[in-house]
């Protein structure tokens, strides 16, 4: 279990750098690049030519597309991101997803 831990913990940040070379361009066209190998080495610097900007529409198109998901799963599991925060609140939104989009009656 430890294992499968730190590959998923490994998969996400690549992941998320991998996100950040694709979409984080500043808004004067800086090209922010990725310092890979940080804070031990500043050799490997990640960056892309066709780095759209932070605001660009693939991000929040994306952004959207995740919210979406994160919302669906809490109204179909019970529980959401929040609960790391606060089970009250994880349970208030829960509850609120529930009401305003309520399960449909099976047949």
């Amino acid at each position: 279990m430890r294992w499968k831990t730190a590959l998923l913990a490994l998969l996400s940040f690549h992941i998320h750098l991998f996100e950040d070379v694709l979409g984080s361009r500043g808004p004067d066209g800086y090209q922010w690049p990725i310092p890979y190998l940080s804070p031990f080495s500043q050799s490997l610097q990640l960056s892309w030519r066709g780095e759209w900007g932070l605001n660009a529409w693939p991000n929040v198109a994306i952004t959207v597309g995740l919210l979406c998901v994160t919302f669906w799963l809490a109204w179909r599991r019970g529980f959401s991101p929040l609960e790391m925060i606060s089970a009250k609140a994880d349970g208030a939104f829960v509850r609120a997803l529930r009401r305003r989009f309520p399960r449909p009656l099976s047949q």
